[in-house]
């Protein structure tokens, strides 16, 4: 399902009438393309702006590490979805034999086997197995702002756009006025230009997995 823009959001950036399914090309067409920049724009930005999962995301412990909250975990994004087994979430920590997972079988809490900062993905372990330190930890964990900036949806827009004016049928898509394509050709440099800027504000910057 197409999250950060809508149709009419790129209907309205080509000037074009909104799309439906006897359009060329139609509004189903329109939001797959939609959800592929989306994804797109997750892998640029290292973020996302709707729910995303992680599966079994891989850390080592590093037993040296002295913490007041314990030995902290960074996960590669941030903004995590509160820990959940039932929707799939697993906390997976080696002792050796097996991974067991802390989800089901420890507890939360600053004072207790483990806490989370949610906000920027980091996992505090209190309690933990000295051996081995490699691939100590596998995490499987959702996350994803609830909201999607306005100029995130307008990179997602353009993007979507200038995949549409590179249709076969892009002389049906676009309105016909004296020197359109050459108008275009210049609007796709101009929101080209405008996707790499937006995008590159938002880039995160995490601690690579140990």
């Amino acid at each position: 399902m197409a999250t950060y823009c809508t149709p009419e959001q790129v209907a309205e950036l080509l000037q074009c009438d909104y799309f439906s399914d006897s359009t060329k090309p139609t509004r189903q067409t329109v939001e797959s393309i939609i959800e592929r920049k989306e994804d797109y724009i997750n892998s640029v930005t290292g973020h996302s702006w709707k729910e995303v999962t992680v599966s079994n995301e891989m850390h080592n412990i590093d037993v040296n590490y002295i913490a007041t909250l314990g030995i902290p975990i960074y996960l590669q994004h941030r903004k995590i979805k509160q820990f959940d087994s039932s929707k799939g979430d697993k906390l997976e920590v080696w002792d050796g034999s097996r991974y067991v997972d802390y989800l089901t079988e420890k507890t939360e809490g600053r004072n207790n086997d483990f806490s989370v900062n949610y906000e920027e993905g980091i996992i505090y372990l209190r309690t933990f197995y000295g051996a081995p330190r490699k691939d100590a930890v596998r995490v499987t964990y959702r996350y994803g702002e609830d909201s999607v900036p306005g100029d995130i949806a307008d990179a997602c827009a353009k993007l979507t756009a200038i995949d549409l004016i590179a249709l076969d049928d892009r002389s049906v898509l676009l309105p016909e006025t004296g020197g359109s394509n050459v108008s275009y050709l210049n609007k796709i440099e101009q929101w080209k230009q405008d996707v790499k800027e937006i995008l590159q504000r938002y880039k995160e910057f995490r601690i690579p997995s140990k």
